[in-house]
């Protein structure tokens, strides 16, 4: 009974509903594409940088390392990584300003 009732309100509403969702589509249409205006430009300089390269290459080489049973890489992984990951935060630092607008354009959004 609930699923005649919920189909014949469906059916009659038509108009409406196809109104409603129309409204949702074109609402995350533009949201999406203010999310992109706005935060591509930030997300796009902290990923093609170098010190963000230069993580991911250690990550690549950690599970290389890991598959290889490279024992000697595996030993001095840590003081690597942890210099590339200090590298890239005085990077980050350096782009402060950058970084509050993405946040601020991100709750905006």
């Amino acid at each position: 009974m609930l699923f005649k009732n919920a189909f014949h309100l469906l059916v009659d509403n038509f108009s409406l509903n196809f109104k409603l969702l129309l409204y949702k589509v074109i609402v995350a249409v533009i949201t999406l594409a203010l999310s992109f205006a706005l935060l591509y430009p930030t997300l796009n300089m902290l990923f093609t940088s170098q010190p963000f390269s230069d993580v991911l290459d250690a990550f690549s080489h950690f599970f290389k390392a890991l598959a290889s049973g490279d024992t000697a890489y595996l030993s001095g992984f840590a003081e690597e990584l942890q210099g590339k990951v200090s590298v890239l935060l005085d990077f980050i630092r350096e782009k402060t300003p950058n970084v509050v607008f993405f946040c601020v354009f991100f709750v905006v959004i």
